[in-house]
């Protein structure tokens, strides 16, 4: 029926040239091996038009020459007068980068209605696709395309059409429309053949609109307004995650050009019924029912496309049982359909209408996850935790992922929620390579007395990951020595000490283990390490005789914080070590009437308090000011120039019930000084800008005035404002004066010859303590600008009556620097010059020294005058006349 009507539409136009073939068309691609690639061109072309295209030349955009490419055998429609043509050939890339095909045929068909109708067989049709060769990447086919980009719409309807995108990498697609392409690639919307016009702007309105979804590439034309043919092209983009980054990166692209039959008829598109979406665990079946209804009664076929049908172990099926209008969707899943992006089923219904066929569109998305881990387990041993689990099911898993906390959380994955999320309070551990890598032993700062919890999740080469595995927990025993103390005993530079001492491990199986036995300790610089032995202890058969108590002298405890562990020896050899221990070192950040203290640590217990305690020389005795469980304090409220001292007292526990002495450890004394370094509030700034008196050419000054900052909140302490100058805006600024006093807030600034130039204010405080000021940000900028009014006169009298007597610019003008004034005769030859704007010109000549003639003399003037973007030029260009001269021609 379309034919019908198209020859019809062809009998009332303009007989198309002998040329003219080209409807749409796309460049795709697949990989094959290294930087080799199947290459693939389809073109649709008019069937009855002369012209024929055996083969077609390609850019592969990797600098190699023009290349030609033969057509497979092509499959004619002779009822819809359409050629599906089908070009293959394999191309190998020199190496990685980003690769644009190419593909130009010389003529569209006649008669495209948004492609300058009649005229469209005289544009280029050109197709364009981009191939990337990222190693980072992964090698990459592109979009697969399985709907033909020709369609029929009806005038009044609502149309519909899906490419049935899928991608065999399982990379994210993304579409947009985009203008068809012309010469070289440009876009038909741009350059010398700008003829692009979107199908929604032939016979515009609210009826009339086009759109295509972004995420399932559904094309909505609600509705064409004109009967005709329309081209446009839809630009699919592949995303990727990128390996380093996480964030999403472009692949590939493929820019299909698609033709649109617009015609009149009575039908209406068929109805689907909406479809979910899914999120099921690998080894799942999904299966349901796809409905559609046709409001004219027609037989509707229900298809579908996408890469569940593609893959190649236990692919979908969608089977319809005629005459019903429903389709069943089957889907085995299993773990080799495990991937990060979720797939995508686009399921279309056509009618059978005789007048013109019309279709709809329905997606669905489909995430298929691993399953989590089984059989987890964790268990302690000798200050370790062993965890073990089950090897994953899929075997396409790469590795594992473990994550750690203290306590358990009671994670329950919602639907679809894959890895273990941030919120559970849970941290990467550790990251295994390798599907039967399926054990871990944990050693990363053990502690005593902590209830571990652990969940493991498989993951894939594309970043997908499973569900997580149960929580599972353990809690090391007593078996390793516990360091209780870490205290600072003295603060020195040379002399400092520290107290370390721990408990023997009591829960340590002697009869396993039976000596004889021996500690050692080690210490570290710092937070984290101790590897360094300074210490080594007596032999003993028994635990309970070896004294577990170590003084260390002779250390730099004002500047540094030092760690220690301590090991246990049996028999000589070594048997387990204690977990690390930190002092506890103080700082402190001075400001106006204030401190502020911090301290860091590293301890296997938990602390709970800290005192912080401030030496008075009054009582000579250490007394608390402030009892906290956070590891910072501002102490305000003091005087700047006084010492203060300070030290911290903490309190903490193993939290178990065989250890249930309380931990008191002291940090080093820190003495220091509050001193003024916050500056005052900026001053808020206002210029009454000076003028040039038009009488008598003087220039008012500019008036700065602005806030007083001692009438800030923070600010009371102002003692002096500074005054910055720059006459030209955006170049530097000069301090040019200060005013004393807060509440002095008044500047008179007189600039010679000008008012233009920029202004900025600033507030400053007095540091005694430091001998320094204590300068504010700088106030809001405010700038001054002036035009000259410079004018020349026309005629002078140069004959010493007194009046006339000189050439020269007329008084008062302001804001001149300097100018570039030359006088000539009227055979162009200069008789007087100058650059000083008040100059005098008596008449004479400035080489004989004798009057010029009476008559008509030229000039040219640059006049530089003085802006605040700088020095502005201003020409003038004019005659004087000389009368009461001389007649003679010096000339």
């Amino acid at each position: 029926m379309r034919l019908v009507i198209l020859l019809l539409l062809n009998l009332l136009l303009v007989q198309s040239a002998l040329a003219t073939h080209n409807r749409a068309g796309e460049i795709t691609y697949m990989h094959l091996s290294g930087n080799t690639y199947e290459i693939k061109i389809t073109t649709y072309t008019k069937l009855s038009a002369p012209a024929d295209r055996p083969y077609l030349f390609i850019k592969y955009g990797d600098g190699s020459p023009i290349d030609s490419i033969f057509r497979q055998p092509p499959i004619d429609d002779i009822a819809n007068d359409i050629r599906t043509n089908v070009y293959i050939k394999n191309h190998t890339y020199p190496g990685p980068g980003v690769y644009t095909l190419c593909v130009e045929d010389p003529n569209r068909i006649q008669d495209i209605v948004n492609l300058g109708g009649t005229g469209s067989v005289n544009i280029v049709f050109a197709l364009e696709t981009t191939l990337h060769i990222n190693p980072l990447m992964g090698v990459n086919s592109s979009a697969q395309l399985t709907e033909p980009p020709l369609d029929d719409a009806c005038v009044g309807q609502v149309f519909q059409h899906n490419p049935g995108a899928w991608d065999p990498d399982g990379d994210s697609l993304h579409f947009q429309l985009a203008p068809p392409l012309g010469p070289e690639g440009v876009p038909l919307d741009q350059g010398p053949q700008a003829v692009y016009v979107s199908p929604s702007d032939i016979v515009p309105g609210l009826d009339n609109n086009i759109s295509i979804d972004p995420v399932t590439g559904t094309l909505t034309w609600d509705s064409p307004q004109q009967i005709g043919i329309y081209n446009i092209a839809i630009l699919i983009t592949e995303y990727r995650p990128n390996p380093i980054t996480g964030e999403p990166q472009v692949v590939g692209t493929v820019l299909r050009d698609m033709q649109i039959f617009v015609l009149v008829c009575s039908n209406n598109p068929p109805q689907i019924q909406p479809v979910p979406n899914f999120c099921v665990e690998a080894g799942s079946n999904i299966n349901f029912q796809v409905v559609a209804s046709d409001p004219n009664g027609d037989q509707i076929t229900l298809t579908a496309s996408g890469l569940p049908f593609e893959v190649s172990s236990s692919p979908a099926s969608y089977n319809q049982i005629f005459p019903s209008n429903n389709a069943t969707f089957n889907w085995n899943t299993n773990c080799s359909h495990v991937r990060l992006a979720p797939y995508q089923v686009v399921f279309k219904a056509l009618d059978n209408n005789p007048n013109i066929p019309l279709a709809s569109f329905e997606t669905s998305t489909i995430t298929i996850v691993a399953p989590a881990p089984q059989n987890p387990t964790a268990e302690p041993a000798l200050g370790e935790i062993l965890l073990n689990w089950d090897v994953s099911p899929c075997n396409n898993a790469i590795g594992y992922k473990i994550y750690r906390r203290a306590g358990t959380f009671g994670f329950e994955p919602g639907p679809c929620e894959t890895g273990v999320p941030a919120y559970t309070g849970y941290s990467l551990l550790t990251t295994l390579s390798g599907l039967n890598n399926n054990s871990y032993l944990d050693n990363n700062d053990i502690s005593f007395g902590v209830n571990y919890c652990y969940m493991v999740i498989a993951y894939f080469a594309d970043g997908a990951e499973s569900y997580a595995s149960v929580e599972f927990c353990a809690e090391i025993a007593a078996e390793i020595p516990l360091i209780t103390h870490n205290s600072v005993g003295a603060t020195s530079t040379t002399a400092g000490i520290d107290t370390v001492r721990w408990q023997r491990p009591f829960d340590l199986d002697t009869n396993l283990f039976a000596g004889p036995y021996q500690y050692r300790v080690y210490r570290g610089v710092g937070f984290s390490n101790a590897n360094d032995l300074i210490h080594t202890g007596p032999e003993s058969e028994s635990l309970l005789t070896l004294p577990g108590e170590h003084i260390v002298q002779n250390l730099n405890t004002e500047d540094q914080a030092y760690t220690y562990r301590v090991e246990l020896m049996n028999d000589g050899e070594s048997l387990v070590f204690s977990s690390v221990a930190s002092s506890i070192f103080l700082s402190t950040e001075p400001s106006d009437e204030q401190l502020t203290l911090s301290w860091q640590f590293n301890h296997p217990w938990v602390n709970f308090n800290y005192r912080v305690e401030m030496w008075n020389d009054a009582l000579d005795e250490w007394l608390l000011i402030e009892e906290t469980d956070e590891t910072s304090f501002v102490h305000t409220g003091l005087v700047n120039g006084d010492e203060y001292c300070y030290r911290i007292v903490a309190e903490g526990s193993y939290f178990n019930e065989a250890f249930p002495d309380t931990v008191i450890n002291l940090s080093q004394e820190v003495c220091d000084v509050p001193f003024d370094n916050v500056p005052p509030c900026p001053p808020e700034l206002t210029v009454s800008c000076g003028e040039c008196n038009s009488e008598t050419g003087e220039l008012s000054p500019n008036i700065l005035e602005w806030t007083n900052t001692n009438d800030c909140e923070d600010t009371d302490d102002t003692e002096v404002y500074y005054i910055y100058f720059t006459p030209v805006e955006g170049e530097e600024f000069m301090l040019i004066d200060s005013v004393f006093g807060a509440g002095n807030t008044t500047y008179i600034h007189q600039n010679n010859n000008s008012i233009a130039g920029c202004y900025l204010v600033t507030a400053l405080d007095y540091d005694f303590v430091n001998d320094r000021r204590n300068e504010s940000e700088f106030s809001n900028e405010i700038c001054c600008d002036q035009e000259s009014k410079y004018k020349l006169p026309n005629v002078f009298t140069p004959n010493n009556d007194g009046k006339n007597d000189f050439f020269q610019a007329f008084q008062p003008y302001c804001g001149v620097e300097s100018i570039d004034l030359v006088v000539f005769n009227r055979w162009g030859q200069p008789v007087f010059q100058s650059t000083d704007p008040d100059f005098q010109w008596d008449g004479f000549h400035m080489d004989s020294g004798v009057m010029v003639t009476d008559g008509v003399y030229f000039y040219t003037c640059t006049v530089n005058t003085l802006r605040k973007t700088g020095i502005e030029a201003i020409s003038l260009k004019g005659s004087v006349t000389v009368l009461g001269g001389k007649d003679v021609n010096f000339n």
